[in-house]
């Protein structure tokens, strides 16, 4: 009952049954879990970490090239603005260059990979929902190289070492935009869809909850 009004109408409850159940207790996650990975040059070297007025920045498709992000770089070491950068892959040399000025202590800005497999097909979607930025896509025709950062709006992320998971803790303007989708997702869930699509729907509702009680 404690569990159900913790989480409220938009959250979700996950058990987890270790021991006596009558001593047990709950903690509270908040924020979208996003499904995507820290980058391989970093996973040795980062901590749990919480960065608030952080902005992210969204590629649906491979950098490259170390000259696609030099103005990130630029607004990085200038401003010590801190950024989250979520692809789906980066060149050796692209991550190579975001470690070294981050251990130099010169940027602030950690990336993520999004895997190429079957539940990620919207990851990108549901992430730009929840912290409200643009995707830079070849559909969109934008390109990270000429974005204005300007445009990006700030958030808090979370990144937790023992489960590997990135959260997003979106403003209160997201909360509209999130529970749209939300309702998007379950209208869907309700048609005549095949059971394993049923089950990547419930999976992305569960993902976009905003707090995860855990009993």
């Amino acid at each position: 009952e404690k569990c159900i009004h913790t989480a409220g109408a938009a959250g979700h409850i996950t058990a987890k049954v270790r021991g006596d159940i009558y001593k047990s207790s709950i903690s509270i996650d908040e924020g979208m879990r996003a499904n995507c990975v820290l980058d391989e040059f970093f996973v040795e070297h980062i901590g749990d970490i919480s960065i608030e007025n952080c902005q992210i920045l969204l590629v649906d498709g491979k950098i490259l090239e170390v000259g696609e992000i030099h103005h990130i770089l630029q607004s990085s070491y200038e401003t010590k603005q801190s950024y989250v950068l979520i692809t789906t892959g980066l060149s050796d040399d692209v991550s190579n260059t975001l470690f070294v000025n981050w251990q130099q202590g010169k940027t602030n800005i950690i990336p993520f990979i999004v895997r190429d497999e079957i539940d990620s097909i919207n990851e990108m979607k549901d992430i730009s929902v929840s912290c409200g930025s643009q995707i830079c896509s070849n559909d969109t025709g934008t390109r990270i190289s000429s974005i204005d950062l300007s445009d990006i709006p700030m958030c808090k992320v979370d990144y937790g070492v023992k489960e590997r998971h990135l959260r997003i803790i979106p403003t209160d303007d997201a909360f509209l935009r999130i529970s749209r989708l939300r309702k998007e997702i379950k209208e869907k869930i309700k048609d005549d869809t095949p059971q394993d699509v049923k089950e990547l729907l419930h999976s992305r509702l569960s993902k976009l909850c905003l707090r995860n009680v855990i009993l």
